[in-house]
């Protein structure tokens, strides 16, 4: 198993979410949020902070949209599901935007709308490969284990299309 090698540099909260307000929002991105704010004993009350003078902190970023679905994952982050919900709700052109929004309405136990939510994401972003594992917890949460066993399986069934195509590039 290799080991990932890390920067000695550690970047603060404020800095992490700084550069995450520039350029595409990823997962990796949104990672280091989560690492940033969990990983030092000031980061929760730097987090709180920063939300809490957000219109000024955000004013750099690249746009509203990638401002609100950031300060949406902060909430979440917080515990606040019902502060990201408000604020992700206005953000439906972001996978990460919906995801959260997905995850902010599981969290409330609010099932009805998370499986809307869940249809219509999947429907404009058909290419995540994460909102197929929130369907699934959808379906669970549901009692519907043959629709999850549907996502389970087309994913299974995907990977090995993958693995297949990526072997026969080796061989060439």
């Amino acid at each position: 198993m290799e080991a990932r090698t890390y920067s000695a540099e550690v970047l603060g909260v404020r800095e992490v979410v700084q550069a995450a307000g520039n350029g595409e929002l990823t997962e990796e991105k949104l990672s280091d949020i989560a690492c940033a704010v969990y990983s030092s004993d000031s980061g929760v009350s730097d987090l709180k902070e920063m939300i809490d003078g957000w219109e000024a902190f955000s004013k750099s970023f690249d746009s509203a949209s990638l401002s609100n679905t950031i300060l949406g994952y902060l909430r979440y982050l917080r515990g606040d599901l019902a502060g990201a919900e408000e604020v992700l709700r206005k953000e439906k052109r972001n996978v990460w935007a919906y995801y959260y929004l997905i995850k902010a309405a599981l969290g409330l136990g609010r099932l009805e709308d998370a499986g809307r939510l869940v249809a219509d994401a999947r429907g404009r972003f058909p290419d995540s490969e994460k909102l197929p594992y929130l369907a699934i917890e959808y379906f669970c949460r549901t009692r519907r284990p043959e629709d999850a066993g549907k996502i389970l399986e087309k994913i299974s069934d995907d990977s090995d299309d993958s693995d297949a195509s990526d072997a026969s590039a080796a061989e060439l």
